[in-house]
């Protein structure tokens, strides 16, 4: 890529910003902004500016025209107009940053280095993250969203039913489907294309970045200056979140989309605004694009303005603001679930709990039909009563204390089977019985348990004193979205067990957290006030560097996009290439590098091997040679065969442990070797 063409190519990220705010500032009321924290405020903007975009790139993307460079130069000509439609910027007296706004600002700082100075380079195939970042370069480079075969037509009759295939990658009729949403490969192709591999490693921490600061809005909201900075700072730099900003996964957009949502949804309840619910329900149905399973906030939407309807006075006093949410969330959520089903097949009749989900988005709808006002007036002071409050409270603490002591399994050797396309699991384990005390090994078991008890508080003060309702929803998303994935969590190692938690559960429950912690320091004498508050706050500290302690200035993979891009300068570009090794290396070989890689079984008397003899037998007789590229050792007697080359692939990682957290790095060296074969 030239100076010139990635100058160009940077045109959509000057774009971004300029958009969402010429977008945002003329369609909400200027009291939103003025209530908004200025870093949210600003994350907001770039977040609008996102959103409009996004069906630019993933649309030019489904019609095959998707080129970074084009769409940069449209990046430049709309944020030149939308400079020119804003006019001039009014100077005044800057605003008068606080004490805590410094503290916030220079954590974040730290967190940036952190997130853009030590990118994971997951380029290899096997895994989710490898097949977003493959996808992402080939898209920039080839502007489609399937993949062809790598072999011509005439030897389709010998690879089709013989290769092995490419993890991610569907085998379906004509070209391969891909895996998952496109929406972060759309984003990481552009920011290829812009800066290459070092925007494509680093585009999840600009949104993890933003993320972050859209969720200290949603903590202003409740909480006071000090105790938002502190739940802002500890979320930032919380394992979990720093291993996923570095990584090119789904989860960092689909919590960006989430919690920008309900940032805009709690503004638009307490203030009747509907435009700022319009935008939330953009916002979150683009998160279904980005994560398959954020559909599950279709229901949890349905349950809040349910929980809505039977706490405030008079029932149905918020119904315009909800409605106005509805008019964007259910097109953007239909149309996410009709993406999936166009250009994700295989992936959606995939999804297990697709029956669940839609069973919930019928039954979640009917339940808020049926919240007549006779039916609430009936309802409301059983629910209000304080007896029937305390009886659930000791039901909720009885349950959490069974979740965390009693139902965590013992911790055995692992039993460990290798599952494609490249992780190991413990059959022997029920994972889902040690989800709230893994989560304690991210957050610290003081947090969730503070966590646990801040919730129920907040929901103390919603049903009995009638106060803050705009945060039902808020503590209903929070509450279905963390059940659902600490009931059915994903057997897999650590740190992927904790990804599904990144979205809504991990930011949840630090946020309530924060909530219990307030109200616990609330009713400490005052001189003990300080002294203790100071306390927890090194204590938090203290836990967060501990647990830091293996990644926190460690790069997964690093230089492997280099390893993998000099294998590829070694290879025929316009030649099939047969293949046998583990997909760490083939995968990104085709997906990203244009290597026509076909990767066969070459084990005797297997079906791959005779699909690697009939294309021996094929090329040799029309004078031409195969190459063949191997990692270990192969039979290769009864061929003529020449070595070429031979390259040591090493990858450095964290160990994929059962038992959370990993302890250790691992290194590990593949030997490729190149061979031509003449005969």
């Amino acid at each position: 890529m030239s100076p010139l063409s990635m100058l160009a190519a940077g045109g959509v990220w000057v774009a971004v910003p300029l958009t969402g705010r010429l977008l945002l500032s003329r369609s909400v009321n200027p009291s939103t902004r003025d209530r908004l924290p200025w870093l949210s405020w600003a994350a907001l903007v770039c977040v609008v500016g996102f959103a409009v975009w996004s069906p630019v790139l993933l649309g030019a993307a489904i019609a095959g025209v998707f080129r970074p460079v084009p769409i940069g130069l449209l990046g430049w000509v709309i944020a030149i107009a939308a400079r020119v439609w804003l006019g001039r910027p009014r100077l005044g007296r800057a605003p008068a940053i606080s004490t805590w706004e410094w503290v916030l600002a220079c954590g974040l700082a730290a967190a940036a280095v952190l997130y853009l100075g030590f990118p994971a380079e997951s380029i290899y195939g096997g895994r989710d993250e490898g097949v977003y970042a493959s996808h992402a370069v080939y898209r920039a480079q080839h502007g489609r969203l399937d993949v062809p075969y790598p072999w011509p037509d005439d030897a389709h009759a010998i690879f089709a039913n013989n290769w092995v295939g490419f993890p991610g990658f569907y085998k379906t009729p004509a070209v391969m489907t891909v895996q998952f949403g496109h929406l972060l490969p759309v984003w990481m192709a552009q920011a290829y294309g812009f800066l290459g591999a070092a925007g494509l490693f680093r585009s999840n921490g600009i949104l993890a970045l933003l993320s972050v600061a859209v969720f200290y809005g949603v903590c202003r909201m409740l909480l006071p200056a000090g105790y938002a900075i502190v739940a802002t700072l500890f979320l930032a730099l919380n394992p979990s979140q720093l291993w996923m900003a570095r990584m090119t996964l789904s989860e960092v957009p689909a919590q960006l989309c989430i919690w920008s949502g309900l940032l805009m949804l709690l503004h638009a309840v307490r203030d009747g605004e509907r435009a700022a619910a319009r935008w939330a329900g953009l916002f979150l149905g683009l998160s279904a694009f980005a994560r398959f399973d954020s559909l599950l906030m279709v229901p949890m939407l349905f349950l809040a303005h349910l929980g809505m309807r039977l706490l405030e006075d008079p029932p149905g006093r918020s119904t315009p603001t909800w409605l106005a949410l509805y008019e964007t969330a259910l097109p953007t959520f239909l149309l996410a679930l009709g993406y999936f089903a166009l250009f994700s097949t295989p992936y959606l009749m995939q999804r297990h709990y697709l029956g669940r989900l839609a069973v919930a988005s019928v039954v979640a709808p009917l339940l808020l039909l049926g919240a007549q006002p006779g039916v609430i007036e009936r309802i409301r002071p059983w629910l209000s009563a304080q007896p029937v409050l305390i009886g659930a409270a000791t039901v909720w603490f009885a349950l959490a204390a069974y979740a965390y002591v009693i139902l965590p399994a013992p911790s055995p050797a692992p039993n460990l089977a290798y599952r494609w396309p490249g992780y190991y699991i413990d059959v022997t384990r029920d994972y889902s019985r040690d989800t709230l005390v893994n989560l304690g090994r991210y957050l610290s078991p003081p947090v969730v348990w503070a966590a646990i008890a801040g919730w129920f508080l907040a929901f103390w003060q919603l049903v009995r004193e009638r106060r803050e309702l705009h945060i039902c929803a808020l503590l209903v998303v929070i509450l279905g979205v963390s059940l659902a994935h600490l009931v059915e969590p994903i057997p897999e190692d650590h740190f992927w067990v904790m990804r599904r938690f990144i979205p809504v559960a991990i930011p949840g429950f630090v946020f309530c957290a924060a909530l219990g912690a307030r109200w616990a320091f609330a009713r400490l004498p005052v001189p003990a006030v300080l002294p203790i508050t100071a306390a927890t706050a090194a204590a938090l500290a203290a836990f967060t560097v501990w647990a830091d302690r293996l990644i926190l200035t460690f790069s997964e993979s690093r230089g492997y996009f280099t390893q993998i891009q000099q294998l590829a300068s070694k290879l025929p570009p316009d030649q099939v290439i047969v293949a046998r090794g583990f997909t760490e290396w083939v995968t990104p070989l085709y997906v990203a590098f244009d290597r026509r890689v076909v990767p066969l079984n070459l084990d005797p008397n297997g079906k791959g091997r005779r699909a690697f003899q009939q294309w021996v037998a094929r090329e040799t007789a029309q004078g031409r040679t195969v190459h063949l590229v191997v990692e270990g050792s192969t039979d290769l007697r009864g061929l003529q065969a020449r070595l070429l080359d031979q390259v040591v692939i090493t990858r450095v990682f964290s160990e994929p442990t059962m038992d959370p957290l990993p302890q250790q790095v691992i290194s590990k060296q593949r030997p490729v070797r190149i061979y031509e074969i003449t005969e």
